[in-house]
């Protein structure tokens, strides 16, 4: 009954925040609003679905990318505050600017292993270490990431120019410690992660499903889209664990016949 109500009572407030924002831009207090509620509903639904066993994995990511989500919310909230202090006269103003940066870091390393979780459920689809997904994913990312952070040159093509705007637009701010390259790499693949859970075969798609959409959410949750793609990330997550009967049909032509069904 707390699900329901919390599912019902999140996605009622992302839509109706997300149409006000498709028309004008949203201030920063409705942005934190949706992105609080979106993630805090993803760590429900993943605590949820923790106890059926074909469920884990998804749920991982789930809560990784929620409690990442919160964290990196922190860092920005955590920005305002830091320059006031810095301006202030802080007696420590280089760790006082700093603090933003290192609990983005946090949020980083939990993006980073959702995206950990979510290899392993490509991985346990075929039960081998490596897949063909999982290395396309891998080499895509790599050939990518170079190509985006390659010096610029005169004359470069449109496709090439679009690749390094749309990667700098999927690096989160504040900027986590690490290496840019690093950084970059684990933007890239979060899309490429997606396509690939969608496409593979799964007995249960709904959990193939659910982490495409927990991967494009991934780090913009307090944007209309980031946050709906949160809420239904976790509603498809919700209702293929609590279905026992769409497990059984996923894995069997035939699903299981109970007493009380018709013949």
């Amino acid at each position: 009954m707390v699900l329901q109500i919390a599912a019902v009572a999140v996605t009622g407030c992302v839509l109706m925040l997300g149409l006000a924002g498709a028309v004008a831009r949203l201030p920063p207090t409705p942005k934190a609003i949706i992105g609080v509620a979106s993630a805090g509903l993803a760590l429900l639904v993943a605590w949820d679905s923790r106890r059926v066993p074909f469920a884990r994995l998804a749920a991982a990511v789930l809560g990784a990318v929620g409690l990442g989500a919160l964290l990196r919310l922190a860092a920005v909230a955590l920005v305002p505050l830091t320059r006031e202090a810095v301006s202030a006269g802080a007696p420590t103003p280089l760790l006082g600017a700093a603090v933003p940066r290192a609990v983005a870091t946090f949020a980083f390393a939990l993006e980073l292993l959702s995206l950990l979780f979510a290899f392993a459920w490509l991985a346990g689809r075929s039960r081998k270490l490596t897949t063909p997904a999982t290395v396309a994913v891998l080499v895509i990312g790599f050939l990518l990431t170079s190509q985006a952070l390659a010096t610029p040159v005169d004359g470069e093509g449109l496709a090439l120019v679009t690749l390094r705007r749309a990667v700098e637009q999927l690096l989160t701010r504040p900027q986590p410690f690490g290496p840019r390259a690093a950084l970059a790499f684990v933007a890239v693949i979060g899309p490429l992660v997606a396509l690939a859970a969608l496409f593979i075969k799964s007995p249960l798609p709904a959990l193939g499903a659910s982490i495409a959409l927990a991967m494009v959410a991934r780090g913009a949750t307090e944007m209309p889209l980031g946050a709906l793609s949160l809420v239904l990330a976790a509603a498809t997550l919700a209702l293929a664990s609590r279905d026992e009967r769409g497990l059984w049909v996923g894995l069997t032509k035939d699903g299981p016949v109970h007493e009380a069904d018709p013949p």
